[in-house]
């Protein structure tokens, strides 16, 4: 019997046993609060106490390799996207935040997929693109990356602007002006020769 399941809540089991040529053999398994899981086998053990301290020395230090780490926060920004028309950067955010285990030495990294540029109207929490978290290599977590911000349609003005420029957007509009004055001169002139 496995004593050591109801003495210690990080062992979750296996089998326990015994032969005259193994002597006392345990193969025991662990998980730890930050998601390791581990497999243990001692053999040839004299006594039924060694064979636990034993297996509780190998659980703990394979155990002790694991860490929990934070990779992805829903808060944080992994991405800017230009907005079009605008003279501003547009902040990705992942969908929700994710944690990975790691065991020691295991390189985690993050691959994004965003668009370098984002047209508006667009509600905060849009989905436009992925983050996806390695580790050595690995695929560990897939999550949608979203807007943070609501992303403003570009008005008329600020299109025109950006696709004629600066002088030409002063041209045009002065042309209107000028278009405008001639209109209210003639209807001017008009008025003056129904009078008389």
């Amino acid at each position: 019997r496995n004593t050591l399941v109801a003495s210690y809540p990080f062992v979750s089991g296996v089998k326990t046993g015994h032969t005259l040529q193994a002597g006392y053999v345990l193969i025991g398994a662990g998980r730890n609060r930050a998601g390791g899981s581990v497999i243990s086998v001692v053999m040839g053990e004299p006594s039924e106490p060694a064979r636990d301290a034993d297996t509780l020395a190998l659980l703990r230090w394979g155990l002790s390799r694991f860490e929990r780490v934070r990779v992805l926060d829903r808060r944080r920004a992994v991405a800017r996207a230009a907005i079009e028309y605008r003279d501003e950067k547009a902040e990705l955010v992942p969908a929700r935040s994710a944690a990975v285990t790691v065991r020691d030495g295991e390189r985690v990294r993050r691959r994004v997929r965003a668009p370098d540029q984002l047209e508006g109207p667009l509600p905060a929490g849009a989905r436009v693109g992925s983050v996806t978290v390695l580790v050595d290599g690995e695929r560990a977590r897939r999550v949608a990356l979203v807007t943070a911000a609501e992303i403003p349609e570009a008005g008329t003005l600020r299109v025109l602007f950006s696709e004629l420029g600066l002088v030409l957007t002063l041209l045009l509009s002065a042309a209107v002006l000028l278009g405008a004055v001639l209109v209210a001169m003639r209807l001017r002139v008009r008025l003056r020769l129904v009078k008389r």
